[in-house]
């Protein structure tokens, strides 16, 4: 076996391990949720944010091993094994909770009707999300190039988009009808863009990481120090996600290829990259 660069791996280790500890604590909502109101909710704030300590490891650890030169190809199964977890089961188990035990038990609406859409709502995100991460590795090979987009939305998007819905119905009693009937249209939405072919720009090398004008950086920590000082970034986070998640099929629906143009090359990810 080839060695393996101990801090990246770390770090993936730590999204798989704050996936599971998300996805225990919403077991434990389940068995609160009949006796007390605000522990059923606590524990779900602990899970959601569970998923984006997770995010915050799956964003370090490809850039952690570009940086000490330790990408590998073990690396990249194992940051897809972990995003099943972090980014396919605990964000669907966190949205089957809301749907089935709060609408049941504290909204008095009966349940039969809502077992099915359960189901499809969070059955359909969590297949997409594997068949997404089973496809990224199938279709690309170990490279040590970072890359600036990917085909169909990453997974760690389309959970952060969900979670930051249940974050809002959480948090927000005025919004959680709102969000209830958003969450299950997001949930089959999401599960369909992650297996697509639609191109989403990678946001942590293309944004983030990418060389920008002096405005465009002054533009973003404006809107960093304005959300904190409102104390909203909830509501920002939720907005930044589902601003993301249609950007995709704008931009290809508005920015179709003329005929006979030849469509952009596909650049190869590297293996420790998010997916």
């Amino acid at each position: 076996m080839k060695k393996v660069t101990i801090l990246p791996t770390l770090l993936t280790l730590g999204n798989a391990a704050l996936g599971f500890t998300a996805v225990a604590t919403v077991v434990d909502a389940a068995y609160a949720s009949s006796s007390d109101l605000h522990l059923y909710h606590d524990k779900l704030k602990i899970a959601i944010f569970c998923i984006f300590g997770a995010m915050v490891c799956d964003a370090l650890d490809g850039a952690v091993a570009r940086l000490v030169k330790g990408t590998t190809e073990f690396g990249g199964y194992l940051d897809s094994l972990a995003d099943i977890v972090s980014f396919g089961i605990a964000p669907a188990l966190i949205v089957k909770a809301i749907i089935k035990l709060d609408f049941q038990i504290f909204q008095g609406i009966n349940w039969d009707p809502w077992s099915k859409i359960t189901w499809l709502v969070t059955g359909i995100f969590c297949l997409g999300a594997i068949l997404r991460l089973a496809r990224f590795n199938a279709e690309n090979a170990p490279d040590t190039e970072s890359h600036q987009y990917f085909e169909g939305i990453p997974t760690p998007a389309a959970a952060g988009l969900l979670i930051s819905l249940a974050l809002l119905y959480v948090i927000d009693s005025s919004l959680k009808n709102v969000m209830f009937y958003t969450m299950i249209a997001a949930g089959p939405f999401l599960g369909v863009m992650m297996v697509s072919r639609v191109r989403y720009t990678h946001f942590v090398n293309k944004v983030l990481l990418g060389e920008h004008t002096f405005q465009y950086i002054a533009l973003f920590a404006a809107i960093i120090v304005v959300v904190s000082a409102l104390g909203i970034y909830e509501y920002a986070l939720a907005a930044g996600f589902l601003a993301y998640a249609f950007w995709g099929p704008l931009v290809a629906i508005f920015k179709r290829p003329k005929p006979f143009e030849e469509s952009p090359r596909r650049e190869k990810p590297s293996v420790m990259s998010r997916n």
